[in-house]
């Protein structure tokens, strides 16, 4: 197995006050090493470099259960993210979208 990529993090500016991670990904056996929570932290820092004062992401709200998402929401607010509120309009009554923010400067 090539371990020269552990994951990856990507991000939209979408103005000059926020930006959202579109997608990040971490190879499952490095889950729960810091290397996840290092990863927002290298974005984080990019973007408050750019003025960005907030950070939004968006995963599957808790209404629907999906042990996965479960551990997704977890992470993010250990890491500092809050959710703001639960949109339908989105993915669909049935894939609830949990809105998720922080606060960067």
């Amino acid at each position: 197995m090539d371990d020269a990529y552990l994951g990856f993090i990507s991000a939209k500016i979408h103005n000059p006050k926020s930006a959202e991670i579109t997608i990040m990904c971490l190879k499952e056996e490095y889950h729960r090493h810091g290397y996840g929570k290092k990863l927002v932290q290298e974005m984080e820092t990019f973007l408050k470099l750019k003025g960005v004062e907030f950070l939004k992401v968006k995963t599957l709200a808790d209404t629907r259960d999906c042990e996965e998402y479960e551990k997704t929401r977890q992470f993010y607010n250990g890491v500092g993210f809050v959710e703001l509120e639960i949109i339908t309009e989105i993915w669909g009554d049935e894939n609830p979208c949990s809105f998720m923010a922080k606060k960067l400067i």
